[in-house]
């Protein structure tokens, strides 16, 4: 699984997407960039990691 992250430049909304592979998350990830969003792209063993650290912080994550 791998999460596509972006925020839009306009109105900097957060948006994730989750994919079965790597080649649709990267399709997407092309997609969102020629529309001038920031994007990423994550696996589950980083997203976790990023969780973690966001709750160590004291942040609240959401699951998506």
């Amino acid at each position: 699984m791998y999460k596509v992250i972006y925020k839009e430049q306009v109105s900097l909304e957060l948006n994730i997407e989750e994919f079965d592979n790597l080649e649709e998350a990267q399709k997407r990830q092309d997609y969102l960039r020629q529309r001038y969003c920031n994007t990423l792209i994550l696996d589950e063993d980083e997203a976790d990691r990023v969780a973690q650290v966001l709750r160590v912080n004291n942040f609240r994550c959401k699951n998506y």
